[in-house]
């Protein structure tokens, strides 16, 4: 499978931590692209954010060499 395609299956299929499931669903995340799209700044600016959520997201994404996806485009005002 293309590692891209991870980020459109559900969050829950992903192997990642029940905390961090747990903490998607409360952002309303059910896959890995809902929260690309949301963008670094608005990500942070959740209330139900964590860093702890972040790295593993971004530990996940780094392994699987898909961290480019979490990078805000140049002046897309995230």
């Amino acid at each position: 499978m293309d590692n891209t395609a991870l980020i459109d299956l559900p969050i829950a299929s992903l192997g990642l931590s029940k905390s961090f499931v747990e903490r998607s669903l409360l952002m309303g995340f059910g896959t890995l692209r809902q929260a690309i799209e949301k963008g670094p700044q608005r990500l942070l600016e959740d209330e139900n954010f964590s860093y702890h959520w972040l790295a593993e997201l971004s530990s996940f994404l780094e392994e699987k060499g898909l961290l480019e996806h979490l990078q805000p485009l140049p002046g897309a005002g995230r």
